[in-house]
């Protein structure tokens, strides 16, 4: 049996060990990983301080690049210890609101705004999808969003999904981007699981009712002294619209009707149906299972957004393939010692939501430009961190 992973908390150059209870989390549906390291006695070296930057190693292998949050040293008679804890570099994102003069944004690629306001912040940005290459045709910041809120706004309709990488970088992906050489059996290499099925928010009939502008017009006013006066063309109004989505596996009726939050085609519509039962069957399964070490088969350690075979009768799987959600790697020196955290469900869980902005595909590989509009109100992004 092979020995044990040593994890190894680096501050200042300084690598840090000998801890007795430490947890680290990563997921896909979270742009912050966290981590948690205790010890009975205070770590050889220079005091570890709030705000220091920090890395994570498993062995020779990054696994999160961070800050430390909290310091808690503690003693009484009969013992004395210490926790220190952090997040990733990205959770200045979700603390934080940007503090920029403009807050609109019109004609630029999800990729470029994610990179400008990142760089506020010295974070990068990792392009892992094409669906981050589509053009924002308008929207802003709202004064009280912080900077992961309104990123993830636009993600939601570009079907981007936001994490963190162990670098500390913000990463633009979607689900199930890799397979993992490793297969989940029950009575091998799971220790223990639990499972929750839970089909209280699934529906055998997604309606979106809602309206959409067709043709086009100019509208007119009566101004001050009498006269008319021509407004920009309008939009004539479609009502009555609708787009369905059915849920074969829901055995009653049990319809679930939305109305559309602005104006959407058609096929948005349907787009958006489709999604609503695809989640909520995605949702409707939870899955968590304790592997005995930190790595898959290929040695490799596990992260979240892999594609896994699960085989565990007890939980009605008989080689389904879920998506790796959530892992947390974990040491617990009194009990289960070296074990991963595995949070698992399928992928049609884990797609964003048909956001509310209007976007469009770029028409070069160049994307939108980085060049403010004339007359547009739109923002010149290299004042707030650049455009590659």
């Amino acid at each position: 049996m092979s020995e044990p992973d040593r994890v190894f908390l680096y501050v200042n150059d300084i690598a840090y060990s000998g801890w007795t209870d430490i947890s680290i989390t990563r997921g896909i549906d979270r742009c912050v990983s966290s981590f948690h390291f205790s010890a009975t006695e205070r770590p050889d070296g220079p005091y570890v301080r709030p705000f220091d930057l920090c890395e994570i190693y498993v062995e020779d292998d990054k696994y999160l690049t961070g800050y430390v949050e909290s310091v808690t040293p503690h003693f009484d008679k009969g013992a004395h210890s210490i926790r220190i804890s952090g997040h990733s570099r990205t959770k200045d994102l979700t603390d934080c609101n940007p503090d920029i003069q403009s807050g609109q944004f019109s004609g630029f690629t999800f990729a470029q705004i994610a990179r400008a306001i990142c760089g506020l912040f010295k974070i990068d940005v990792v392009i892992e999808t094409d669906n981050a290459n589509q053009v924002v045709q308008n929207t802003n910041l709202e004064r009280s969003e912080s900077g992961f809120k309104f990123l993830e706004r636009l993600a939601n309709l570009s079907g981007v999904l936001l994490t963190d990488d162990e670098e500390g970088r913000l990463v633009l992906t979607v689900a199930g981007d890799t397979r993992s050489p490793s297969r989940l059996v029950q009575g091998d290499n799971i220790l223990s699981g639990n499972a929750a099925y839970n089909v209280e928010k699934r529906f055998s009939n997604y309606i979106i009712k809602g309206q959409s502008g067709i043709g086009c017009g100019a509208a007119f006013n009566l101004d001050g002294d009498g006269g008319v006066s021509e407004e920009p063309p309008v939009g004539e109004i479609q009502t009555a619209m609708r787009a369905e989505a059915i849920d074969p596996d829901v055995p009653r009726y049990r319809p679930h009707v939305t109305l559309a939050e602005s104006q959407l085609t058609p096929a948005q519509m349907q787009e958006r149906v489709n999604w609503q039962r695809q989640y909520a069957y995605g949702q409707s399964i939870k899955i968590s299972v304790r592997t005995p070490n930190f790595r898959q088969s290929d040695g490799k350690l596990w992260r979240p957004n892999i594609l896994v075979p699960l085989d565990a009768p007890w939980f009605f799987a008989d080689d389904a393939e879920l998506l790796v959600a959530q892992v947390t790697l974990t040491l617990d020196a009194n009990s289960s010692g070296h074990v991963a955290d595995l949070m698992l469900g399928p992928i049609e869980g884990y797609m964003p939501d048909p956001g509310k902005v209007k976007v469009k595909k770029a028409k070069h590989s160049g994307g939108g430009g980085g060049k403010k509009k004339s007359g547009g109100g739109g923002m010149d992004l290299s004042g707030i961190g650049g455009i590659p």
